[in-house]
């Protein structure tokens, strides 16, 4: 109760495929990375939770791996 959203984040699959079923598209996407940005300004934080709703795995794969993860910005 005491986290504050700083943005939802949507990482659209190119194929538009069904869940479970990856074309290299889909494929060369998810190697290649997502950047997304937070709004604008944003309230200082210390952590960071990432809650993922979904992903394009079968629905029995309910995991997800983030193998890097950047943050930068602008120190005030």
């Amino acid at each position: 109760s005491t986290w504050v959203l700083l943005g939802p984040f949507t990482s659209v699959k190119p194929s538009g495929e069904p869940v479970g079923t990856n074309t290299d598209e889909d494929i060369a996407t998810a190697q290649a990375g997502e950047t997304y940005r937070f709004p604008h300004p944003t309230i200082p934080v210390r952590y960071l939770r990432i809650k993922i709703l979904e992903t394009w795995a079968p629905a029995n794969d309910d995991h997800a791996f983030i193998s890097e993860l950047t943050l930068y910005g602008v120190a005030e």
